[in-house]
């Protein structure tokens, strides 16, 4: 900066003050007027040039807080909510000759349970400078993210196991050979996306050494849960050879299966619903040094949310002798989530 106001002196010095011998300016002193002009020009256009160069010296030692801080987030959580399920079976239809009058497929089940969805996710976030020049520097942010949810179905109301049918030969009741694989159940997961979004002021606090980012904020989640709902069991059809064993005797007799003698009800189905909640949001970020333009930064934070609108979904199942079965899934008022993460933000030196 010094040598461009001593260059623009000594093109100044032309106009009268005196000048040194062999100085560009006490060359140009001897030329005439319109070089003198053009010599004005030049000490406008130099003076140009050091005031842009002057601000991008000052603009390379802008303190990060005032700057605008893009960023790419990767993270890793869980969601946990509680929900409440049942099944109900109603009567058997179709053929069977030891089934009562009105009896149900299976018995009523209910529960509840909490469900655990992990999952991993990637989002922008994009911090503002700071709003106040304060000890806190406080500053807004927003983000936004998708995951992918990769938590197993649980069961939330059952009765009995349901698999593949098998008859065992030990077992045998009066009214005829054990059948394993019965059962009814009503099961829930959260499938991907799940979709988070947020808007807060973040407060910067100096700890242990180290500079931390405190980030309060409005959250919204929006998650989609797959509920599905079956019933299995087995219906004789075909007396046995004993009158005390009414089915499936003589193939247990004969070491077969013996499933021949029965009729098996399978009733399957299933109702996706997507859930939408709102809640605080709570975070603590700190960087942890730098790479070029790009300062990675760790952070770990909790949200709850509160659903809106209907949380409770229920569907029925049914087969070709209008047999039927009904699921139903009651979601929680409220859902809980925590994580961490790294961010890459692009803040240039």
């Amino acid at each position: 900066m010094r040598l461009c106001y001593l260059r623009l002196l000594n093109i100044h010095s032309q106009t009268g003050v005196p000048l040194l011998p062999g100085t560009p300016g006490a060359i140009l002193a001897r030329m005439p007027i319109r070089v003198k002009r053009v010599a004005r020009v030049v000490r406008v256009l130099v003076l140009a040039i050091c005031v842009a160069g002057r601000a991008v010296a000052e603009s390379e030692t802008v303190d990060p807080a005032d700057r605008w801080g893009p960023a790419l987030s990767l993270s890793a959580g869980f969601l946990l909510q509680n929900a409440e399920a049942s099944i109900e079976s109603g009567p058997i239809l179709g053929p069977s000759i030891a089934a009562k009058l009105g009896e149900a497929i299976r018995p009523a089940a209910r529960g509840d349970a909490l469900m655990i969805a992990p999952d991993i996710g990637i989002g922008l976030d994009l911090l503002t400078p700071r709003v106040v020049a304060s000890r806190w520097a406080p500053r807004f942010f927003v983000h936004a993210g998708v995951a992918g949810a990769f938590g197993p179905s649980r069961d939330l109301a059952k009765e009995g196991v349901i698999k593949p049918l098998s008859l065992d030969p030990v077992l045998i009741s009066p009214n005829g050979p054990e059948i394993d694989g019965q059962g009814s159940r009503t099961q829930a997961r959260v499938i991907s996306p799940v979709v988070r979004a947020g808007a807060g002021i973040a407060f910067t606090v100096h700890a242990l050494g180290s500079r931390f980012r405190v980030r309060t904020s409005f959250e919204y989640l929006r998650e989609v849960i797959e509920i599905e709902g079956a019933v299995r069991r087995a219906v004789c059809i075909e007396p046995g050879v004993r009158v005390t064993d009414p089915c499936g005797a003589t193939g247990v007799n004969n070491g077969g299966e013996g499933l021949g003698s029965f009729r098996e009800i399978d009733l399957r189905g299933s109702k996706t619903q997507d859930y939408h909640g709102i809640g605080p949001g709570f975070e603590i970020e700190t960087d942890v040094g730098r790479m070029g333009s790009i300062v990675p930064s760790v952070h770990i934070g909790a949200q709850a949310f509160r659903f809106l609108g209907k949380r409770r979904v229920s569907f029925s199942m049914s087969n070709e002798f209008g047999e039927t079965a009904t699921s139903s899934f009651d979601q929680d008022p409220w859902a809980y989530a925590a994580g961490v993460g790294l961010r890459l933000r692009w803040i240039p030196e």
